[in-house]
């Protein structure tokens, strides 16, 4: 019983602790792992992978959630246009006004918007 938990604690089984250190001697467990890392594997038949050779190194749960900085940047980027780009002023009376108001359809000013342009 401790002051955070009232409740009784369970019974130390030396068994689980045989078995850590039997396993680390075997250097399935490495001594120096992480503590608050959980080690995700494939359960897999131990006897026909011992004869492959060995694959990648398995991942720790810590390392998968760690951020991968190869993705490309978030933010909008424009393509250079080849093209040049010039606005005429007699277009521009063709746009059709929308001023927000509540009596005023923003769904059919986008539609009108989409004729024009």
């Amino acid at each position: 019983m401790t002051r955070n938990n009232p409740h009784t604690l369970h019974s130390f089984d030396l068994e689980i602790d045989r078995t850590y250190h039997r396993l680390v001697r075997e250097h399935i467990v490495p001594p120096e792992s992480d503590t608050h890392s959980v080690s995700v594997a494939s359960e897999t038949d131990s006897t026909e992978s011992m004869a492959d050779q060995p694959g990648p190194r398995e991942r720790t749960l810590r390392e998968m959630v760690a951020p991968d900085f190869t993705y490309e940047s978030l933010c909008i980027q424009y393509p250079e246009e080849d093209v040049p780009f010039v606005l005429k002023n007699g277009l521009i009376y063709l746009l059709p006004k929308f001023h927000g108001r509540a009596g005023e359809d923003k769904h059919k000013n986008l539609k009108e918007l989409k004729i024009v342009c």
